[in-house]
């Protein structure tokens, strides 16, 4: 097989690359992070059809680099030894999907600039403007710096955070170094470089910061405001958890925001409220209850006193859940 029909290379270096000493549960995280980038990357292509079609396959520990080869596939995948790096690889051989790797390690390139960028400050939007019949967004950081990116790559950036923070398996000492590009014509196109000393700028944003990681966070109803929320539970994450469900936001989103704020329910109210999570139950819930923020002034947590599918309900008018 050709060398460029190879998709794309993650490239480790350090010092415990070196030695053969960086485990597979570090390289395991990377290529889990790739494979959760490469699934929001294709719903933004309208191609999710091609996830059942792709394999990522962890290269062999090389003296010097541990790399992650990946490669795109359709119908049955053929692995094939890279004697020039020493990874077992998953051969493309369909040029659309080759270009579909090409474009996928490119925005995962822009993305991770796009936090060395942020700082681990929360970037903003400044304004759009069309170019050559796309959007473009002007994005701007802290220190009053912009960007350009596309549309798509601004819209894929806040759902990616965690992925984008979960690919940089880099520490002082061990693998301190992160590479990554695609192949084209027998060489490498390096699309980003992360060093150990800039991991501070892969903070997630609160808004996107996965619900399961706070879990740990404590209720504090002292500084809890009634709220009503309109909206859908998303995730069920079982009667032991302090937090049984998480819940968002359909209207008023510009205000509240797209992040899943986690909800503490009565006991009694759980099996209820796991019928709404069935995808036959399309429609919008109300919810009302005690709700504090967190540290960017957004609503995250909710101690819920009262459920209906009247999105116009009045709070004052019903008898409260007793806890």
């Amino acid at each position: 097989m050709a060398h460029e029909e190879i998709s794309g290379y993650l490239t480790f270096k350090g010092p415990a690359v070196n030695e053969g000493k960086m485990g597979a549960e570090e390289t395991g995280r990377a290529l889990l992070a790739l494979a959760k980038l490469f699934d929001n990357f294709i719903k933004i292509q309208k191609r999710e059809d091609l996830r059942k079609m792709i394999e990522f396959k962890v290269s062999e520990f090389k003296k010097g680099s541990t790399e992650i080869g990946v490669c795109l596939q359709e119908l049955v995948p053929v692995v094939q030894p890279l004697a020039a790096t020493g990874s077992a690889l998953l051969i493309a051989e369909t040029i659309g999907l080759r270009e579909l790797g090409k474009s996928f390690f490119s925005t995962v390139g822009t993305q991770l600039g796009l936090k060395l960028f942020s700082g681990g400050k929360k970037l903003d939007e400044d304004s759009r403007k069309p170019e050559n019949g796309a959007i473009n967004v002007v994005v701007v950081n802290t220190q009053g710096e912009k960007r350009t990116v596309s549309q798509n790559d601004w819209e894929q950036y806040g759902p990616n955070q965690p992925y984008l923070r979960d690919l940089i398996q880099l520490d002082q000492g061990k693998a301190e170094d992160l590479h990554l590009g695609y192949l084209e014509k027998k060489r490498k196109v390096e699309v980003a470089h992360v060093n150990y000393q800039q991991r501070n700028s892969f903070v997630v944003d609160d808004e996107y910061l996965p619900a399961r990681e706070r879990f740990d966070e404590e209720f504090k109803e002292q500084d809890a405001t009634p709220l009503t929320l309109v909206g859908k539970f998303m995730d069920y994450y079982g009667r032991a958890q302090k937090y049984h469900f998480s819940f968002q936001a359909r209207k008023k989103q510009d205000e509240i925001g797209r992040h899943y704020i986690l909800c503490i329910v009565p006991e009694d109210k759980i099996d209820e409220i796991i019928e709404y999570l069935k995808p036959s139950n399309k429609d919008n819930v109300s919810i009302y209850g005690l709700a504090t923020k967190n540290h960017e002034g957004k609503f995250d947590k909710i101690k819920v006193q009262y459920i209906s599918k009247d999105e116009d309900f009045n709070p004052d008018q019903v008898n409260l859940f007793d806890y």
